[in-house]
């Protein structure tokens, strides 16, 4: 969000005790259109991320792990509300559940119930991370505690049927 100093705009991001603070003038003065957005864009995704941690309590929905460096936050549909990023418009999910959600190994229903690709199912799980990808056939996701802040059933709904047609 654009914010007036003394000495020119500033682009703002707060969070907790954290604040990301961009000054218009350290960039040689005026910027871009192009540069404006990129830096809009880029605090956009850096709110999203903080937002959706902290719903999860940085803790993959799918499995539990609790370590933020190794935890994403995922749009459930990327791009669906032109960049503008609710919390409620993301998952957090390990590294490696994130790349098996992208490429429609797994899935979320409206409900929060966890699906599994065919594509792993017919496969022999002789390696661990497909076991434990098969293994989560069933069970239903973690959600935040604050119930404003559950996943968008809507979206939930559109990436279900994208993995559906996967």
């Amino acid at each position: 969000m654009p914010v007036s100093g003394k000495s020119g705009w500033y682009w703002a991001l707060s969070a907790g005790h954290h604040r990301i603070l961009l000054q218009a003038d350290a960039f040689g003065g005026a910027l871009s259109a192009y540069t404006h957005r990129r830096m809009e864009d880029r605090v956009s995704k850096a709110r999203f991320r903080i937002d959706v941690l902290e719903a999860y309590r940085e803790t993959c929905t799918f499995s539990g792990l609790s370590q933020p460096q190794l935890v994403d936050a995922v749009s459930i549909v990327p791009g669906a509300n032109g960049g503008n990023v609710d919390v409620t418009e993301g998952l957090c999910m390990s590294r490696l559940h994130h790349a098996a959600f992208n490429v429609n190994l797994l899935g979320v229903d409206p409900d929060g119930r966890i699906h599994v690709s065919e594509q792993l199912d017919a496969r022999e799980a002789g390696d661990s991370f497909s076991r434990q990808l098969t293994s989560l056939a069933g069970r239903r996701i973690s959600m935040p505690r604050t119930p404003e802040l559950h996943p968008n059933r809507d979206l939930l709904a559109v990436r279900f049927e994208q993995f559906q047609a996967g």
